[in-house]
């Protein structure tokens, strides 16, 4: 069976229901180490409790980003894209 763009989405948003409802808060760019490692490990330990599969776990976390945490991984995500075309 072939997974189509939309079973991806689809598997992507119950994963990040799933985060939700674990306790995962978004993460809105603080620059302070110490909120940055409990948020990563707690993320880190909800997609393994939830079994997140290896080709989401960089799309499930992301979905939690917010403010300047969000505005960051769209530069990421546009140099990426830019790289990639050269």
């Amino acid at each position: 069976m072939r997974t189509t763009p939309r079973d991806i989405v689809v598997n992507l948003v119950r994963w990040v229901k799933s985060l939700r409802e674990l306790d995962c808060e978004a993460f809105m760019g603080e620059e302070d180490a110490k909120i940055v490692g409990r948020w990563l490990r707690k993320i880190e330990r909800s997609m393994d409790h939830i079994a997140v599969p290896a080709e989401l776990r960089v799309d499930c976390p992301t979905q939690l980003l917010s403010d300047r945490a969000q505005t960051w991984w769209d530069i990421v995500k546009e140099r990426r894209a830019a790289e990639m075309l050269r």
